[in-house]
């Protein structure tokens, strides 16, 4: 194990990063300080209290999803990390306290952000620009930036020429999901409306605006013969406003699932479909061998699908209906089978977690 002592600082533990935490724990010496409850679509693994490298410090969650850690800098003095990598964004307010320890104590820290190279800032009012100020500042004391994709190396290296910028992609356990795919896990929520039709396409993740769900009905107004399967959960207005957009669509909803639940969801279905933000959807699909069709979003699509070899990334909701009428079931699953092919061989568990760690210590 590398003795080095490595903080990461993240406002919450998803548990689609139990699998990368609990590698790095076993590789390298990692704390980890984080709020220790769920909250709206994050959930936190039921275990947390039992992993050794959490810290579960006094934390406070302020404005929905910012989360305050009143006592970081004494943590910081305690813990004397060799390497900090703390979260960016909704992070900057602890952050601030990081760039304090860091120069009173000559120590260097990596900033882990998505940055979000592909919204435009003219959207945001006063007080959003002076916060981005504020994280720009950070941004400029760090050693790296580590981000997802080649988008986001363009967005830092505007904000910062010079600094170094690793994009480490993105990815989920690819291991446990091989693992699950050779349970026989099955479900009885599926009606026999859906399992009948010549075609299953599946949505998996969050019910709200930013995944434009309630646009599925006219990515599939032309289809026939199909059923869709939506699987998340969300604000109750939200989804009102979905079942609304779907009168006339063959469709069920079940509910939020785990990864042992999907596997059967994912054996029926012949294509994915991500109207809007797809986040780690995408990859976990691949390694399910079924492919995706989704929108242009964060530019993580782009470095996974191969535009009419694995699925396709659509940039208006007529090309999407172009592609659906014109690839049979028989091309969706040789399509699945390529993107899981493509995803085994580059975006594994064991791959990323080397990558951060060859990027950090």
């Amino acid at each position: 194990m590398i003795k080095e002592k490595v903080l990461l600082i993240q406002r919450f533990y998803p548990n689609y990063r139990e699998g990368l935490f609990d590698r790095l724990a076993k590789q390298i010496n990692l704390y980890l300080i984080c709020h220790s409850k769920s909250h709206k679509k994050i959930i936190t693994p039921t275990d947390i209290s039992k992993k050794t490298y959490v810290l579960n410090g006094f934390s406070v969650r302020v404005f929905d999803d910012i989360i305050l850690f009143p006592f970081l800098l004494f943590q910081l003095i305690y813990i004397n990390p060799d390497r900090i990598v703390t979260e960016g964004g909704k992070n900057t307010i602890n952050n601030l306290l990081v760039v304090i320890f860091c120069k009173v104590f000559g120590k260097q820290y990596i900033i882990w952000d998505l940055g979000k190279g592909y919204i435009k800032e003219t959207r945001y009012g006063f007080l959003k620009k002076t916060y981005l100020q504020i994280q720009r500042m950070i941004v400029l004391q760090s050693q790296k930036i580590l981000t997802y994709n080649n988008t986001n190396i363009e967005y830092f290296k505007k904000i910062r020429p010079g600094k170094e910028v690793v994009a480490l992609g993105n990815t989920i356990d690819t291991e446990r999901i091989n693992e699950v795919k050779k349970k026989n896990i099955l479900a009885n929520d599926i009606p026999d409306r859906i399992l009948k039709q010549e075609k299953i396409f599946l949505y998996v993740g969050a019910l709200n605006e930013k995944k434009k769900v309630h646009e599925l009905s006219q990515i599939l107004k032309y289809c026939t013969n199909f059923g869709l399967i939506i699987i998340g959960d969300g604000e109750e207005n939200y989804k009102t406003r979905l079942k609304n957009s779907l009168i006339g669509v063959n469709y069920v909803m079940v509910g939020y699932k785990t990864i042992e639940d999907l596997a059967y969801y994912y054996k029926i279905s012949d294509l994915v479909i991500l109207p809007g933000l797809g986040g780690l959807t995408i990859t976990q699909s691949y390694m399910f061998e079924v492919p995706v069709l989704c929108s242009r979003a964060d530019g993580t699509e782009e470095e996974i699908i191969i535009n009419n070899e694995n699925g396709f990334i659509f940039q208006n909701i007529p090309e999407a209906q172009y592609f659906l009428a014109n690839n049979s079931k028989a091309d969706f699953k040789e399509m699945g089978r390529k993107g899981f092919k493509y995803v085994s061989s580059n975006f594994t568990i064991s791959n990323y977690c080397q990558r951060f760690i060859d990027s950090v210590i």
